[in-house]
């Protein structure tokens, strides 16, 4: 034999005697979504709730948090520059006093940032633990609405609580997503089961109905579509999800046909130049006269009548005016930003429960958002939902902010993508490391026999 396959020969026995890696075969269980393979090779847990639970107090502030914080606060501080732009007029012309609506929005955004402090505080488990406690405190707040609730603008959707009024429809928005987080979190392997489908529609209908009985159309849509967003990251079939769309599309329509309000509207929509859509052409107005860059923060004529409430659902027509195109980009970017932060968030969460949850309030406010600069521009009918963290709004901010703080407490509990792939490159390090040395030891055992 010669020295060549003699070195050939004795390669392959090295090979053979060296132990195979093993293989894990990991099978996807029923119900599992895609989002959850996408994980950092570590199944998600149904609950956060437990002693195994990761405690966010012992994480550092990861990257996506703070982004979180920064877009927060940018559209915080836009919206009370243009709530006091916007606001002025309409509260010299009832109070006297042009810093009036401004200084009683400031409470409400003191009052937000401690919400946002306790509820990241607390965080997810908490939320998780008290549920039931929040959806029937809500249950229980839309029907007080309904019975001796205040009506303004033809619809009933507040209610006076200690000196301070309370919008319940703002706070069922939370509700709706943790009810529905908390039903599929649990039961994922039956999601497309009857009792499955009956446990869901127990938890959401009874608030989707009472905000529509007030009547509350947008609401209604904001609510539906956060749901929705939510079965849909929970791995609900897509042939119960038409069901429930044509479901949503026949009782929006019966709502629109029986309500007066809702149904110029939409005529509105449709026919500009009607007398009901006086609200619209303004706003197109003042869009039109901002142009590039605005006329100037403080010197748009929208608040002098043209729009009726112009610093509640209409502020982004103010925005537009006062800074152009370029500032209502700028704050389309910034809405756009969180929907891709609470998307990352969502998909890097700790547990199944925090997974849906930031799937659904992220679905709640880039939806609101969307349909509140749909309004305005003409593209949508008026259904008169705020921009969130910008319109003025006591109860809307508040709940928006405890929704923020949970989703910062989801992200600190989260799985750092930068760490997961240090510790991967050094599990596989120490398994070249071991494999070099079996290698030497193989070598020196060879080279004693020979």
């Amino acid at each position: 034999m010669s020295s060549f396959e003699e070195v050939v020969s004795l390669h392959e026995q090295r090979v053979l005697r060296r132990p195979a890696a093993p293989q894990t075969i990991t099978k996807r269980p029923h119900g599992v979504t895609g989002y959850e393979r996408q994980s950092v090779g570590r199944p998600l847990r149904p609950s956060a709730v437990g002693s195994n639970a990761v405690r966010a107090t012992d994480r550092a502030w990861p990257r996506v948090a703070i982004s979180l914080i920064v877009i927060t606060a940018a559209l915080t501080v836009i919206g009370l520059v243009f709530i006091l732009s916007a606001s002025s007029v309409d509260s010299i012309s009832r109070n006297g006093s042009y810093m009036t609506i401004f200084a009683k929005q400031v409470w409400w955004e003191v009052l937000g940032f401690a919400a946002l402090f306790v509820a990241q505080r607390f965080g997810i488990r908490t939320v998780e633990k008290w549920w039931p406690l929040a959806w029937v405190s809500t249950v229980g707040l839309l029907v007080a609405v309904k019975i001796g609730g205040i009506e303004r603008n033809g619809s009933q959707r507040w209610i006076s609580l200690a000196g301070f009024e309370i919008q319940p429809s703002e706070i069922a928005k939370f509700a709706v997503v943790v009810s529905l987080a908390h039903a599929l979190s649990l039961r994922r392997n039956d999601a497309g089961t009857v009792a499955s489908l009956g446990r869901l529609a127990l938890f959401s209908f009874p608030l989707l109905g009472l905000v529509a009985f007030q009547p509350d159309l947008g609401t209604s849509i904001v609510l539906a579509a956060a749901g929705i967003a939510v079965l849909l990251a929970g791995g609900l079939r897509w042939k119960y999800l038409g069901l429930i769309l044509v479901g949503g599309l026949v009782l929006g329509g019966l709502s629109i046909a029986t309500n007066d309000y809702q149904k110029q509207r939409v005529l509105a929509f449709h026919d500009i130049s009607r007398e009901s859509a006086f609200q619209v052409r303004g706003s197109i107005e003042s869009i039109q006269s901002g142009g590039l860059s605005g006329v100037g923060v403080g010197a748009g004529r929208s608040k002098y009548g043209y729009i009726p409430n112009s610093h509640t659902d209409f502020i982004y027509s103010v925005i537009t005016e006062e800074m152009g195109v370029l500032g209502a980009t700028a704050v389309l970017g910034l809405f756009a930003a969180l929907a891709v932060v609470g998307t990352v968030i969502a998909l890097r969460a700790h547990d199944a429960f925090s997974r849906l949850v930031a799937f659904g309030i992220t679905a709640w406010i880039s939806i609101q958002a969307l349909g509140n600069v749909a309004a305005v521009t003409a593209m949508a009918p008026v259904t008169g939902i705020p921009l969130p963290f910008v319109s003025q709004g006591g109860t809307s901010f508040v709940t928006l902010m405890i929704a923020t703080g949970v989703l910062l407490d989801i992200a600190r509990r989260g799985v750092d993508p930068t760490q997961a792939g240090r510790a991967t490159q050094a599990g596989r390090s120490t398994q070249a490391g071991r494999g070099m040395q079996a290698g030497r030891a193989m070598q020196s055992a060879d080279s004693k026999r020979q």
